[in-house]
């Protein structure tokens, strides 16, 4: 409901232009191909995809009860290009957090470089959303077209933001759609400003307090020869950084899609 999500939205551009599909192939590959019709602060969303694109080329399940949606921004330094992923994770997890209360402690969390994950104790770990950044350069500046996949109603293929809440916080009223938009857009758009203006280090120490990888060792293979490090945070460069038994700091870059964090 266009209508409800606006009367939620406190932002100044962003969300201001919303366009809503009940059925699309992809909001991505729309912004992309009608990339001149969709000016800074343009959303798409969609109630069903048939064709949602992930990193990697892959294909995104958007099942009914996900909120799909593609935004445009604007970013003058390509050196944060990388970084522009995580401050929309961070936006996504912190803004569903502060919803409510008793959200708070939802266990939702981001899984780098760019999956929303439910990580706690009383449950699997399992993949709830997740975020694809393209860019292209033009009239200088990286103009980059977001897509954002997040379950919010939908019990199936895994979980979603309602079952936590009854699992988690029972005494919080489920969330919509229009509400979770609302509160990301909220959220993302000064941080959008503050990271124009000064980079990713304001949101450095948040990132780390909100990402599931804080002291989590994993399994790395250099030249056929395996070796357990610890992650220790976000190298300068936006790969993850750890350390070594033997106390050497090393960066992580993704094999294809991901690493196995839970090899």
């Amino acid at each position: 409901d266009t209508a409800v999500f606006l009367r939620l939205l406190t932002t100044h551009v962003l969300g201001r232009s919303v366009q809503h599909h009940e059925n699309i192939e992809s909001t991505q590959e729309l912004v992309k191909e009608n990339a001149s019709t969709f000016a800074d602060g343009s959303l798409v969303v969609a109630d069903v995809q048939t064709k949602g694109k992930g990193r990697g080329g892959n294909s995104w399940t958007s099942p009914a009860g996900c909120l799909m949606f593609t935004f445009v921004c604007s970013v003058g330094q390509g050196a944060q290009l990388p970084f522009l992923q995580y401050l929309v994770s961070l936006a996504l997890v912190k803004g569903i957090r502060g919803m409510q209360k008793g959200m708070a402690e939802l266990p939702v969390a981001m899984k780098w470089p760019n999956d929303i994950y439910v990580h706690g104790r009383e449950s699997q770990t399992q993949k709830i959303g997740g975020i694809l950044c393209q860019s292209e350069y033009v009239d200088g500046k990286f103009r980059v077209v977001t897509g954002v996949g997040i379950n919010v109603a939908n019990d199936e293929p895994s979980t979603c933001i309602n079952q936590l809440i009854r699992q988690y916080s029972p005494e919080a009223a489920e969330v919509s759609r229009e509400g979770v938009l609302a509160a990301f857009c909220n959220e993302f758009e000064p941080m959008l400003a503050t990271f124009e203006e000064l980079g990713f280090d304001p949101f450095r120490a948040s990132y780390h307090a909100h990402w599931m990888h804080s002291r989590q060792a994993v399994t790395v293979k250099s030249d056929g020869v395996e070796e357990e490090v610890d992650i220790c945070g976000l190298a300068k460069n936006g790969y993850l950084q750890a350390v070594s038994r033997k106390g050497d700091l090393l960066e992580l870059h993704p094999d294809g899609n991901s690493l196995d964090f839970f090899k």
